[in-house]
């Protein structure tokens, strides 16, 4: 076993606390049988003596097993970020390169000097601003971006994902799309249609209300980030 599985092993809190359960259960096994208290049962005896090592491998390899699928996990949902190619583009185009600054500039803008601000960019991959977004393809690709991250947001809400296994693989991503004002006034457009406006909204309420996972997550990463700048 190598310097690092190993370590890995005994730093697990499961490890450290199956490991003490199990000698001092054996100790007190002992002690009352060495001051007659407790009588010795080769059957019985052997059986808990050798089953109570069992135990502890059988948790460990459980827990190893564990974090085996949660790694493969985060590794499909936040590889696709990467690898597809239309999220990938919207996240550079809409999200990235569309910063405050020029959010800002658009947004002050007439609408021929939006036209020159968007020459040359393609359809999907313009700036926007919320008075001209609905129908667009920037709305149905900015839709489906969020709509993958709510996902994702999804599993670690539901615990299947830790946040140290999303702030190490889309940190970078999730900081962006915090910082981002045109995003910021999208969603909270989404939440104002859902709650003001939509019937299907008025019919199924907050449990069904559009990217609440994603605003969850976003909110716990920034706290996470803060704990971790005060950590020593």
């Amino acid at each position: 076993m190598s310097e690092i599985s190993y370590k890995s092993i005994t730093d697990n809190p499961l490890f450290r606390q199956s490991l003490v359960a199990v000698v001092v259960i054996e100790v007190i096994a002992i002690t009352l049988m060495y001051k007659g208290l407790l009588a010795f049962d080769n059957k019985i005896g052997l059986a808990v003596f050798g089953g109570l090592p069992v135990l502890v491998l059988t948790l460990l390899q459980l827990h190893t097993n564990s974090i085996v699928q949660r790694a493969g996990l985060v590794k499909d949902l936040a590889s696709k970020v990467h690898t597809d190619k239309e999220l990938s583009e919207t996240f550079y185009s809409l999200i990235y390169l569309y910063t405050n600054k020029r959010y800002k500039a658009y947004s002050n803008s007439s609408l021929a000097e939006r036209e020159d601000l968007n020459k040359g960019k393609k359809e999907g991959l313009r700036f926007f601003h919320l008075d001209e977004l609905e129908g667009t393809e920037e709305e149905r690709r900015l839709d489906s971006f969020l709509g993958y991250i709510d996902i994702i947001a999804y599993h670690y809400t539901r615990r299947l994902i830790q946040m140290n296994d999303l702030a190490g693989v889309l940190g970078f991503h999730l900081a962006t799309i915090q910082s981002r004002q045109a995003v910021t006034e999208y969603r909270e457009s989404v939440h104002k249609f859902w709650n003001d406006e939509s019937k299907v909204g008025k019919d199924y309420g907050a449990h069904a209300t559009p990217l609440r996972h994603l605003d969850s997550l976003l909110n716990d990463y920034k706290a996470y980030c803060k704990s971790q700048s005060k950590a020593p």
